[in-house]
């Protein structure tokens, strides 16, 4: 389970996000897609509140953002050491044994270590729950 919050972190969740963001922020900054709404006196709402309104009222956009808040919270629990790992070997593709070579551990310990990434954030995954 903690391979796949891991990937679905990186891969999907983070360029879901800037992808829709960039798409709300073109709608609203533009105004091309959306008619001004009055508030109450008379004056047009702000195109940053429009935005804000949208982010907060869309249960999709939520739950993005509720998970990469939590995938970030588990991240700055890990050490320096486990980070490394996570973003060179996990996120970055390098090779196994070029980042063992860099924080000098054998194979045997690197695979331990990354095995236990994932166990570790499976398992706060499913405390945060």
């Amino acid at each position: 389970m903690g391979r796949a919050l891991i990937a679905a972190y990186k891969d999907r969740w983070i360029p879901r996000k800037r992808e829709v963001d960039k798409i709300i922020e073109e709608m609203v900054m533009g105004g091309k897609w959306l008619k001004e709404d009055m508030v109450q006196g008379g004056d047009v709402i702000p195109p940053q509140e429009v935005l804000l309104h949208l982010k907060e009222n869309n249960k999709n956009y939520i739950a993005l953002l509720s998970n990469i808040e939590k995938m970030e919270r588990i991240i700055e629990s890990l050490t320096d050491e486990q980070v490394f790992i996570l973003e060179e070997h996990f996120w970055r593709g390098i090779p196994w044994y070029e980042v063992a070579d860099v924080i000098s551990v054998s194979r045997t310990t690197f695979f331990r270590k990354k095995y236990d990434i994932e166990e570790y954030v499976g398992a706060h995954w499913k405390e945060g729950e």
